[in-house]
C-alpha cells in the first residue's frame, strides 16, 4: 500500500491541486449565485445588458 502512495506521490498531490481549484472555484460560483451579484464582476451601472440582469435575478 505505501508503496503504491509513494510510487504515485507527485500523481496525488497534482490531483489534489486541482481538485481544490475546481473546489473553489465551484464555492466562488455559489457564493456569487447566492449574494445575487453578476457574472463579470464590474457591476450593471456601465454593462450595456445590465437592466436585463437584474430582471433575471
Amino acid at each position: 500500500m505505501w508503496s503504491l502512495i509513494c510510487d504515485n506521490l507527485s500523481n496525488i498531490l497534482v490531483l489534489s491541486l486541482v481538485l481544490l481549484a475546481v473546489g473553489a472555484a465551484v464555492t466562488s460560483m455559489v457564493l456569487r449565485k447566492k449574494r445575487k451579484t453578476g457574472g463579470c464582476g464590474c457591476g450593471c451601472a456601465s454593462c450595456p445588458h445590465g437592466q436585463g440582469c437584474r430582471e433575471r435575478t
